[in-house]
């Protein structure tokens, strides 16, 4: 086994804890929905969250290229970033609680912390970007194209504007909009 699997190991079992986490959340309400009070925008945010588990599943395989990924600080940083996202889905649903479940109020109630710690997670995976592409830690030549920028930009933007506006379009239309953007931007990847 070598160095760089026996690191995914580790981000893997972290990455499962949170796709774990969503899949019981969503299990346990699908199983009393008669006394579960839906909402789109909860259902949307937790696809967001899980596209975004399997997105960084997937993606951490091009970290092979990058020998200091392996180094203490930047594993400890990727671990960091995972956490954080294994936070992310722990708040997408509700714990389980005894009577009916309103999901509006639950989004309401939980909106701020949930896309805080999106953003918090994002500005983390930006800071990975940044100090591997342009912080001298791999010989590359510290360009970067327009969607690379963007690929990073504009998610820290929308979690950062989702967590401080209260605008119900927004909440629709912001994560949609990610969900269709990962979507189009991995279509056609493969691993390794």
């Amino acid at each position: 086994m070598s160095a760089f699997e026996y690191a995914v190991i580790l981000w893997s079992l972290l990455l499962g804890l949170g796709v774990s986490d969503l899949i019981l959340s969503a299990n346990r309400l699908l199983r009393h929905s008669e006394g579960v009070k839906w909402d789109g925008r909860v259902v949307i945010a937790s696809l967001l969250v899980l596209l975004e588990l399997v997105r960084i599943w997937f993606a951490q395989w091009t970290l092979v290229d990058f020998p200091s990924a392996l180094t203490f600080p930047a594993f400890l940083l990727l671990v960091f970033h995972i956490a954080l996202l294994v936070f992310v889905a722990a708040a997408a649903l509700p714990e389980e609680t005894p009577g009916p479940i309103d999901l509006t109020a639950y989004y309401d109630r939980t909106r701020r912390y949930f896309w805080g710690l999106f953003a918090s997670a994002q500005s983390s995976y930006f800071t990975l970007w940044l100090i591997y592409f342009f912080g001298g830690l791999e010989s590359g030549d510290g360009t970067a194209s327009m969607l690379d920028w963007f690929r990073m930009i504009a998610p820290l933007a929308m979690y950062a504007a989702l967590a401080a506006l209260r605008l119900r379009w927004l909440d629709w239309l912001g994560p949609l909009a990610l969900i269709g953007f990962y979507i189009w931007l991995y279509w056609g990847q493969t691993i390794g």
